[in-house]
């Protein structure tokens, strides 16, 4: 874990203002130690990302609400910055890139704070995609990139920066790559981050990259996430999950030959459109378009 001191902190803060003792925080000792507890929360050992993630279920909070609570109910600055980023991506304008690349660059320089150098990498990868998309990567960037790479390979947690900075990086990379990273994610969201508003973001994440590998036409990679969302547990009471899985395994169905009818899609079209619900709609129509395309 890192930023112990402000982690340890935020949780007992958390702790006693929920009224909770320190055995019920960690399930009669169950979880951690009370001294281990003691050490954590003022500021003087680690501890496991699974007891961490224990201890979070014991609060009734998900690590993206504990996040917020610890950057003083906002953002992280960093996190500001990524969507920032990300909104300049989409709509291709190399100018404000080039800005906050050199916003970032100051502020890794100011702070020194890794996640700033991680945003200079990805401005850097998104300029050379928009201004010299056929040339090789410079060696400098190359070497940037695998140091990004692996950083998320060294996760335990994945938050959901991380996965807004995978889902961005994420077409550059060979299939191999790609492969590797999303176990990387599966694992942490598997063994750790069981909690359902966790399971449902990383679930987006991959039908995202899912939709991406149908229009980039890798049908090993949509068969492998697939696989990966069908082991997630998802809230019971949300429509959007079992739609989006549903979705999927029509895309799968049609690639392996199983029924290339594509109902099981068009039906979870039919829902969203029915539920109003207007961005997976878009999103769903488009897929299908560049399935439709393809078998033509």
């Amino acid at each position: 874990m890192t930023n112990t001191i402000s982690i340890g902190a935020t949780v007992q803060m958390i702790q006693r203002a929920k009224g909770l003792s320190v055995k019920a925080i960690t399930d009669n000792e169950r979880i951690i130690s009370k001294s281990t507890y003691y050490r954590f929360v003022n500021e003087t050992s680690h501890i496991p990302a699974d007891r961490f993630m224990q201890l979070l279920g014991r609060l009734e909070l998900t690590l993206q609400e504990f996040d917020f609570i610890l950057h003083h109910y906002q953002l992280p600055p960093v996190e500001q910055l990524l969507q920032q980023i990300q909104r300049a991506i989409g709509a291709q304008d190399s100018h404000q890139l080039r800005q906050l690349q050199a916003r970032a660059s100051q502020l890794a320089k100011a702070t020194h704070a890794h996640r700033y150098d991680q945003l200079t990498t990805l401005t850097r990868l998104a300029l050379h995609h928009l201004t010299t998309p056929h040339q090789p990567l410079a060696q400098s960037l190359e070497t940037a990139l695998n140091a990004l790479i692996q950083d998320l390979l060294n996760l335990q947690l994945w938050s959901k920066y991380d996965l807004m900075l995978c889902s961005q990086i994420f077409t550059s990379l060979t299939p191999a790559r790609q492969t590797i990273l999303l176990t990387a994610a599966h694992k942490s969201f598997h063994k750790y981050q069981q909690l359902t508003d966790e399971s449902l973001t990383f679930m987006t994440f991959l039908a995202n990259q899912l939709f991406s590998a149908v229009h980039n036409n890798q049908p090993q990679l949509i068969t492998q996430i697939y696989q990966m969302m069908t082991t997630l547990t998802l809230p019971t009471k949300q429509l959007v999950p079992p739609l989006l899985l549903k979705f999927c395994r029509g895309i799968v169905d049609d690639l392996t030959k199983q029924d290339q009818s594509l109902d099981a899609c068009k039906q979870a079209l039919a829902i969203v459109r029915c539920l109003h619900v207007q961005y997976w709609d878009t999103v769903f129509q488009d897929v299908l378009n560049d399935l439709q395309s393809t078998s033509n």
